[in-house]
């Protein structure tokens, strides 16, 4: 199952990733926290949803990071790597929670909805 970070990653814009690495002399820590944010999984990442969108921003150069348009790119681009995730996985439900795998539904919200479904 592919978390948020790796989702993250596969999405982000080629030059986005070029110029993190340029500007940090080839090691941005991106990989790091994609790994993070895989650990913390749909429903983590959901509540630290502008901590990530910050993290992505500090790695824009300034003039670029100062503009409302970067900052709108970066909310899109986190939002859909969440979504990706959440949807990468029958065994994930709705609400961001690991569906229990023996009956198929969730404990943790209402949804019960059958995992073979």
């Amino acid at each position: 199952m592919a978390g948020p970070g790796t989702e993250l990653l596969k999405i982000m814009p080629t030059l986005a990733k070029v110029a993190a690495w340029a500007t940090l002399a080839g090691d941005c820590g991106c990989k790091d926290y994609a790994d993070l944010m895989d650990t913390w999984g749909v429903a983590g990442c959901l509540r630290r949803e502008p901590e990530i969108v910050d993290r992505l921003l500090s790695k824009a150069p300034a003039l670029i990071r100062s503009t409302q348009y970067a900052h709108n790119e970066a909310v899109g681009l986190v939002a859909q790597a969440i979504e990706n995730a959440r949807k990468s996985s029958s065994l994930v439900c709705d609400c961001g929670r690991a569906k229990a795998a023996y009956v198929g539904m969730c404990f943790w919200c209402d949804n019960k909805q059958r995992l073979d479904r």
